[in-house]
């Protein structure tokens, strides 16, 4: 019979699948019985030692999925005695903190409402806030985003965000291969295709130049990538991979070596923390990211370009990037963020908090 509390992750998302409680569970393992309950996406499933996964069938009825998911959410927290409930936010959370049997009660805050209507923005924005009120302490990955909510000062804890090392040797900069990884609803990408057509316009010499897009959104916004790929006569150049898991990516970034962070420069993505910049710069990626205010604090002359978020920008970019791609170097780029990685935030920052608990 382990001795170790228990601690049980609620999160809609299947293991493996969001940023962050991979690792979490990876790295917390060793302290805790570790259960993860989430929803079954359909998705390639990982398989971690030391991590008990719940899996919930999805129901094709929304109404019904939600309300599967907060009814096995709660039986899960009677049928063991659990010592800390980590629950993902969404917009119902706060059922689970009000009915879930008592134990240490966190909730995990990702990101305010990306919704570009400012009234509904607002109300989901308010329904976050009042979610913390059924739970212990509240995680937040940036001090910026509780600007947008109503939390109690004393209730909340700064956890950022962070990046395993995809690859650890150093990159050569003789070509670019450029990557984006990650979402693509809302992010625009199709513009970074553009400004790679207009790089590619201005240098009749055609220089050695790749770019590969890792990610996955609605139909409407992976059709509008394969349609500017075509539009812009660039499938020698641009390469659209669709989804893949995070034991898939090493070999993305061991081939590439320019890390795209591109991100809308909105009010409602300004300062919200980028999961891609940080693993771009922790495998040794020269990062192109947009001059959103969560990218300028982590950009420097050293590890990266900022610019803005149009396709002409993006195309003076690379042409910094191309006349400049000598003077990179892996390790210093590693360097500015090696706080960052998934292991020391959890050892020092996550471990730390909920033993104080």
């Amino acid at each position: 019979m382990s001795d170790k509390e228990k601690l049980l992750f609620i999160n809609p998302h299947q293991f493996g699948h969001t940023a962050g409680y991979y690792y979490y569970c990876k790295y917390l393992r060793t302290e805790y019985d570790i259960k993860y309950l989430g929803f079954d996406e359909g998705l390639k499933k990982l398989v971690m030692p030391g991590t008990n996964v719940i899996y919930i069938q999805q129901k094709k009825n929304k109404i019904l999925r939600i309300l599967n998911f907060l009814y096995n959410s709660i039986r899960e927290s009677y049928r063991c005695n659990y010592d800390i409930l980590y629950v993902y936010s969404f917009y119902l959370s706060f059922i689970i903190g009000l009915f879930a049997k008592k134990s240490r009660k966190i909730l995990d805050i990702r990101t305010c409402s990306v919704s570009a209507n400012p009234l509904k923005r607002r109300l989901i924005n308010r329904l976050l806030s009042f979610n913390t009120l059924f739970f212990d302490r509240v995680i937040v990955l940036s001090p910026d985003l509780i600007k947008g909510l109503i939390i109690n000062p004393l209730k909340y804890h700064y956890l950022p965000l962070g990046s395993e090392k995809y690859f650890g040797e150093n990159h050569t900069f003789d070509d670019l291969r450029l990557l984006y990884v990650g979402a693509l609803n809302t992010r625009n990408i199709y513009q970074s295709i553009e400004g790679l057509y207009f790089f590619l316009e201005r240098n009749n010499f055609k220089p050695h130049i790749s770019y590969t897009i890792v990610g996955f959104g609605n139909i409407h916004e992976e059709d509008t990538i394969r349609e500017s790929i075509d539009k812009y006569g660039l499938k020698e150049y641009v390469v659209f991979d669709g989804r893949r898991s995070y034991d898939e990516l090493p070999e993305y970034f061991e081939k590439c070596n320019i890390g795209v962070s591109w991100i809308p420069k909105t009010s409602v993505f300004d300062q919200q923390p980028a999961t891609k910049t940080f693993e771009y710069l922790m495998s040794g990626l020269f990062c192109m990211a947009t001059s959103t205010k969560a990218n300028k604090d982590l950009i420097n002359n050293s590890n990266g370009i900022l610019f803005n978020d149009n396709a002409h920008d993006f195309a003076d970019a690379l042409e910094d990037v191309y006349k400049n791609k000598n003077k990179y170097d892996s390790a210093r780029i590693r360097e500015t963020v090696k706080e960052y990685s998934w292991q020391n935030l959890v050892e020092n920052n996550l471990l730390p908090f909920l033993k104080s608990l």
